[in-house]
């Protein structure tokens, strides 16, 4: 006997997900991403305001106070990390 033709493979339903498509990934704070840096051990540091001009009624050491990081306290984290969602957070490190 004959073979059957063969048909073409049914399209999958227009709702379906396939396999090989990506989730949904949440977006970085861009603005946030360039002020924040996490050390090593998981501290968030950013820079000390008060530095980008008018520097010149200001002590030497004062400048150089201010051109240290700070560590960001640990009541901004929670900030930090809704505009950051994968930047690596240890919540027991940092500044009380």
């Amino acid at each position: 006997a004959p073979a059957a033709p063969r048909r073409a493979a049914a399209a999958p339903p227009a709702n379906a997900r396939l396999a090989t498509e990506a989730k949904y990934k949440l977006k970085t704070n861009k603005s946030a991403a360039k002020r924040f840096r996490t050390t090593g051990t998981g501290k968030v540091v950013r820079r000390c305001a008060g530095k980008a001009h008018i520097n010149e009624h200001k002590s030497a050491k004062q400048l150089k106070r201010l051109s240290t990081k700070k560590v960001v306290r640990d009541t901004e984290h929670d900030n930090i990390q809704g505009m950051m969602p994968y930047l690596r957070i240890d919540k027991k490190s940092g500044k009380k």
